[in-house]
């Protein structure tokens, strides 16, 4: 079954900061690549939506509702 994957508009303008950084930092090229690899990695979740694990900061004041993955850009 797929489910609809959507990013909260802070997460949006995360990634979009994150591209920023690394096309003046680094190349645009691999400012590209990275953003991909991020929305790859992002929408994987309408497949396997509990992928990830509850925030240990988050579970420590029993907020559960958010699931927490990881890129690993290398």
């Amino acid at each position: 079954m797929k489910y609809k994957v959507f990013l909260v508009s802070d997460a949006e303008e995360d990634i979009f900061e994150i591209y920023n950084y690394v096309a003046i930092n680094d190349t645009q090229g691999k400012a590209e690549a990275l953003f991909e690899n991020l929305q790859e990695t992002c929408l994987k979740l309408d497949s396997f939506p509990e992928r990830g694990h509850i925030p240990p900061e988050l579970a420590r004041i029993n907020v559960v509702d958010f699931l927490e993955i990881h890129f690993n850009s290398t």
